[in-house]
């Protein structure tokens, strides 16, 4: 009877052995997680990975999602490396994979410290349906410089939840499609800081972007939790750009420019939103900021030759104490932002397109509230309503 026992006990534990050791991955897993540890109490997980490299391996060798076998990654807390997703489209390799994570404090894609280049933390290339959830993309601290992301090719995105604190570039675009990509963001923020004389925040150059809830900022200040350099003065920085007839719409949203605490200090420029070459942006409802402490120049919106702003119903704050601080600048492009500034005693101290922006002030000779309109043709910029003359 012992000995029954015994065999008994030793089947069993050789089953649960056998258990742990023989969990695998199924190559048609519709669902895959990835952790820092695949054993949980003892039991080692099916479907799981370590390691972005092992995973990303799997995808591009022995899974391949496509449109018929899409893919959700189930990203568990913890810090991991660098994402590549590198698509194949010419063997059945063409994204439509989820990564959902933890929440951005817990699931976060960084470099490793002193990590090497390629320079995009998160790195997509020739795929489409992608959607990013519930994370957190982060450049290295301070020693290595850059970390961004990198889209190639076109396809399309969608963002929800995700914090990306960002160096040098931000979201950069490479190799365009011939059918632009589309790019939608929600309730995420994408915080860019400069390394050396390179600073831009999302700069669009092949596709369409969309951003709903969301938060665009360039800071200028030295590195607090991650990289950037605090940039070089005299340097002009930007938030968001649209290049090569591109699109960029911003609803219910806030763009940044700042200088607060130090950083590239002295003479500068900082510009929140700039439309280039036949590109066209769309602000509407949106707090659009720019802060600084130091002698920069700050601009609102410019557009060059061909570039298009129509930015409604949004509000401003411009604040620079040494600088030139200029709502509207238009260099060959069309801007169609009207504003009414807050009533004062004198219009604010601002740079703006002819009839642009409008002020009411209540320092005036009869003592009543009088109509002021940005006007090139003063000196002031001024032009007062009630007494056709410019304001002093």
């Amino acid at each position: 009877m012992r000995y029954l026992i015994g065999k008994l006990l030793l089947a069993a534990s050789l089953i649960s052995i056998s258990q742990i050791t023989l969990a695998d991955i199924d190559d048609n897993a519709a669902r895959i997680a990835l952790r820092t540890s695949c054993t949980e109490n003892g039991t080692t997980l099916d479907n799981c990975f370590e390691t972005v490299s092992a995973l990303t391996s799997w995808m591009s060798v022995t899974r391949k999602p496509n449109a018929s076998t899409p893919l959700d990654v189930d990203m568990g807390p913890g810090t991991f490396g660098r994402l590549p997703v590198i698509c194949d489209p010419a063997n059945g390799y063409t994204g439509y994979i989820s990564f959902n994570g933890s929440g951005p404090r817990h699931s976060v894609f960084s470099f490793a410290a002193g990590g090497a280049p390629p320079f995009g933390i998160v790195e997509v290339r020739n795929c489409t349906n992608m959607a990013f959830s519930n994370l957190k993309i982060e450049a290295t601290p301070v020693g290595f410089a850059y970390g961004y992301i990198e889209w190639y090719g076109g396809g399309t995105s969608h963002w929800n939840n995700v914090v990306a604190e960002v160096t040098a570039r931000g979201w950069q675009e490479f190799d365009c499609a011939e059918t632009p990509g589309s790019h939608y963001w929600f309730s995420s923020r994408i915080i860019s800081r400069p390394v050396s004389n390179i600073g831009k925040t999302y700069e669009a150059s092949c596709d369409n972007s969309w951003f709903f809830g969301s938060e665009l900022v360039f800071n200028t200040d030295k590195p607090g939790s991650f990289g950037g350099d605090g940039g070089v003065p005299g340097t002009t920085y930007r938030t968001l750009i649209a290049n090569n007839g591109t699109e960029i719409h911003v609803y219910g949203s806030n763009i940044r420019a700042l200088s607060e605490h130090g950083g590239a200090s002295g003479t500068g420029t900082l510009v929140a939103a700039t439309a280039n070459s036949g590109s066209q942006i769309h602000i509407h409802g949106t707090g659009i900021d720019l802060i600084v402490n130091d002698n920069k120049d700050i601009v609102a919106l410019s557009a060059t030759t061909g570039g298009m702003i129509h930015a409604n119903e949004s509000a401003y704050v411009m604040e620079t104490p040494g600088g030139t601080a200029t709502r509207v600048s238009n260099n060959g492009g069309n801007i169609m932002a009207p504003y009414l500034w807050q009533e004062g005693a004198t219009p604010p101290d601002i740079t703006s397109a002819n009839g642009s922006d409008i002020a009411v002030i209540t320092d005036t000779g009869d003592g009543q509230p009088h109509m002021t309109i940005s006007s090139t043709s003063c000196a002031s910029g001024w032009y007062d309503t009630a007494i056709s003359q410019c304001v002093p």
